[in-house]
């Protein structure tokens, strides 16, 4: 999905109407001072949050 604010209107709208186990994003880029609208969501909903900044750690993460 992404992690900028149209991920994170997605991420609210599919936390509204399923249960979200967990959200899976990248890691905030060092030269970001606030985290990602998608990581405030999951946040906001007390849902766990994963990160995979590569596709071995996302496959490592869902093996």
């Amino acid at each position: 999905m992404g992690s900028g604010p149209v991920a994170a209107l997605s991420l609210a709208f599919l936390c509204k109407h399923f249960t979200v186990e967990a959200v899976v994003t990248k890691s905030k880029p060092p030269h970001h001072s606030a985290a990602a609208p998608v990581e405030d969501i999951a946040k906001s909903r007390k849902r766990p949050i994963q990160f995979a900044n590569s596709k071995q750690e996302l496959d490592d993460l869902l093996t």
